[in-house]
């Protein structure tokens, strides 16, 4: 093998030693602290917010969760989220966050609606900075009788932050 070879091998052994780490780095987000509720059919049983840093460019809300159909009869919930720029430039919710929901552990897939959400179209809207927006998010279900995990991170941010996170009970 040349020099050329083996430097160039050297390399990309030490990119992907750096993908790897940069990969396993993760925080764990307390996924033992959520409460599954008291049973007495809440559809909002759990507030718990993630607080963000001071310093974040992005805040935002979890603030409802309905279950709805899908456009071929099957359920899904609609989750609202409030999205504050707190950033330098303009940006949307769309390109800023990273929203995963789960139920029963597993992450459940954007769904679309049998009735558009009022602010439905609203994640791709640009947000100037200090200022908000509504936005609604339709997920598929499993069921609708499992508790719902809603979790929101910047897009772009490796250390995963959760910029918000909060749990539903639908029953």
């Amino acid at each position: 093998m040349t020099h050329t070879a083996k430097l160039g091998a050297a390399a990309c052994a030490c990119l992907l030693a750096l993908s790897l780490g940069a990969c396993g780095g993760g925080s764990d987000t307390g996924s033992g602290t959520t409460d599954p509720g008291n049973g007495q059919g809440s559809q909002e049983q759990q507030a718990q917010q993630a607080e963000p840093a001071e310093d974040a460019p992005y805040q935002v809300t979890i603030d409802s969760a309905q279950v709805v159909k899908t456009y071929d009869g099957g359920d899904a919930v609609c989750i609202t989220f409030t999205f504050t720029n707190n950033s330098d430039e303009a940006e949307a919710f769309g390109t800023a966050t990273r929203v995963t929901v789960y139920q029963d552990g597993v992450e459940q897939e954007i769904a679309m609606p049998a009735e558009s959400p009022a602010n439905y179209g609203n994640s791709m809207s640009k947000v100037k900075a200090g200022s908000s927006i509504t936005v609604d998010g339709v997920y598929e279900l499993a069921n609708t009788t499992s508790p719902v995990e809603v979790e929101v991170a910047e897009l772009f941010n490796l250390d995963g932050t959760v910029l918000a996170e909060k749990t539903f009970d639908l029953s």
